[in-house]
């Protein structure tokens, strides 16, 4: 079968593409319109429609520069672009490093204490449960507060910070719970250990 390129219904293409992923019974990617006078300058989330035509998805704000790096699952300096996991979406803001969580159609920034919590480390999901590592935007330099290990409960959306490992580099599920390659103490320098 011959491919094809998916458009908008005038015609526009999506260039700087990442995806596609599935959420919620709907293919999503992340990019940049392109072609005619609705063109936009930065990247988006786009869902396809039942026509398998390209629409701005539901709920975005298209002020934000969404990353379309592609998460490999570690530490992303550059910011990991658009992930699947626990039923919703993680979306990074190429600018800045927030991160937002899309669910059916609902936008939110993910904040701690009235942090910005900033360049996702790695994440696994289990049930209702997502644990993961990031930064806290307001956290002192060089901190364990700076790079603590989060858990999510998917149902209501409240975050927790766990006090300790810190400086998340792997998180994964097995066995039954979740396993962590962190440290101990940022300011020990110490290496990282499976927790």
């Amino acid at each position: 079968k011959k491919a094809s390129i998916v458009t908008f219904d005038n015609g526009d293409v999506l260039v700087n593409a990442s995806g596609p992923i599935i959420h919620d019974n709907k293919v999503f990617v992340v990019g940049k319109r392109q072609g005619s006078e609705l063109a936009t300058e930065s990247e988006s989330l786009y869902v396809i429609n039942a026509s398998g035509k390209l629409e701005l998805a539901p709920g975005i704000d298209t002020s934000i520069k969404l990353s379309n790096d592609v998460y490999g699952g570690g530490i992303n300096t550059t910011g990991a672009g658009i992930i699947p996991v626990g039923g919703l979406i993680i979306l990074n803001n190429n600018d800045t490093g927030e991160l937002f969580t899309y669910k059916q159609g609902t936008f939110t920034k993910m904040t701690y204490n009235g942090s910005s919590i900033e360049w996702l480390a790695s994440v696994a999901a289990k049930g209702n449960k997502m644990v993961f590592g990031a930064s806290l935007s307001d956290a002192p330099s060089g901190t364990n507060e700076q790079r603590p290990v989060f858990m999510m409960d998917l149902t209501t959306g409240a975050i927790t910070a766990v006090n300790m490992p810190t400086d998340v580099q792997t998180v994964f599920f097995a066995l039954g719970g979740f396993f962590l390659g962190a440290q101990e103490s940022r300011a020990s320098g110490t290496l990282n250990t499976l927790w």
